[in-house]
């Protein structure tokens, strides 16, 4: 049974995803994910990088299921069915989408090195065809160390968890910034993630209780505690091992604003749209990118700037970018579902959520 309050975080997770790449899409001289030195950092990016791969990570984790799969091959063939599937279609509909402009004269053919480099799976090398799905190999590796960490979880969950942040943060330095093939070293910092999903879903009643989370006075201190926290922190890089200036504070970052989050979930787990949204993630995840891509491509923010005699200033493109992206997504989403759901790692036959 799906638990919909988890899928309304991954719902406003989802947004922040889509609206962290159309700021330096839409806004000059803003760094994007890559956070170019001689580039001013986005305070809205940087607020966002703060949280929002590891809030996926967290809801993973909380939905993770302990014992599930009896033997390692049980646990790879239903994993990689629902990830590594979706992560070749989501390759081939870009490079599909690619080969239009080839035809067309508008774009050269990739090259074969770069096609090659698409193993290595991280965000370096994916950027050819569609980088955020650097984060599917690299979900697929937490949820291996999680599997394997399952003995000592059934122990002790906190030195479970202990020992994961410690071999995300030891091995993050060490690599930082390089980029491992999958984001092998970023799954350490996801699994660790996940087992704090773990340990919310524990002791998620005690934290109602003790602590007052579900209240809105504490709820919001929480949240407003993580934005000043990541200003403090400074610009992370999730792929790129980056946690900016601690990995302390980027962890209290994360679980402060967090709280906040699942506050405002909870208080939203019967809208519709936010469910859909969440349970829908990958989807998005996959075309978001290339919906963004094709409108950028055609102009059509200056287009409706010339036509109706409106000045697309930064934020009217925030704006108009993000509603034209989703709403060009659900059309996409249900025509997924409803005829190619496999390809999402769905099974066939499954109708839109």
């Amino acid at each position: 049974m799906r638990i919909k309050w988890a899928d309304v975080l991954k719902g406003f997770g989802i947004l922040f995803v889509v609206v962290g790449h159309i700021i330096p899409d839409g806004i000059p001289n803003t760094a994007g994910w890559d956070a170019i030195p001689t580039i001013p950092n986005s305070l809205i990016v940087s607020y966002i990088y703060s949280f929002h791969m590891p809030l996926f990570f967290f809801a993973s984790g909380y939905t993770y299921s302990m014992g599930k799969y009896k033997t390692w091959p049980s646990f790879l063939a239903r994993h990689a069915k629902t990830i590594f599937i979706p992560f070749l279609f989501f390759l081939i509909v870009p490079y599909l989408y690619h080969l239009v402009f080839v035809a067309l004269g508008q774009a050269g053919p990739i090259p074969w090195s770069d096609i090659l480099g698409l193993l290595y799976a991280n965000g370096a090398h994916l950027g050819v065809l569609n980088e955020s799905l650097w984060f599917l190999p690299c979900l697929f590796l937490a949820q291996n160390l999680m599997w394997f960490c399952e003995p000592l979880s059934r122990k002790n969950l906190f030195i479970a968890w202990g020992v994961m942040t410690v071999l995300g943060w030891g091995l993050g330095r060490i690599f930082f910034p390089q980029e491992l093939p999958w984001s092998a070293i970023t799954a350490f910092n996801g699994a660790s993630m996940m087992l704090a999903g773990q340990i919310f879903r524990k002791y998620e009643g005690w934290l109602a209780e003790k602590l007052k989370v579900e209240t809105f006075p504490v709820a919001a201190a929480l949240g407003a505690l993580g934005a000043v926290l990541c200003i403090v922190n400074g610009r992370i890089n999730m792929p790129g091992n980056n946690y900016g200036r601690s990995y302390i504070l980027y962890y209290l970052t994360v679980a402060c604003t967090l709280l906040f989050y699942i506050w405002a979930a909870k208080r939203l787990a019967n809208s519709k749209f936010f469910v859909w949204l969440g349970a829908n993630s990958i989807i998005i995840f996959g075309l978001h990118g290339t919906v963004m891509n094709f409108w950028n491509t055609i102009d059509v923010y200056g287009f409706i700037g010339r036509a109706f005699n409106f000045t697309i200033d930064p934020l009217s493109r925030l704006v108009l970018e993000s509603f034209i992206v989703v709403a060009t997504l659900i059309p996409c989403v249900l025509a997924i579902n409803r005829h190619l759901p496999f390809c999402v790692g769905k099974g066939f036959g499954k109708k839109a959520i």
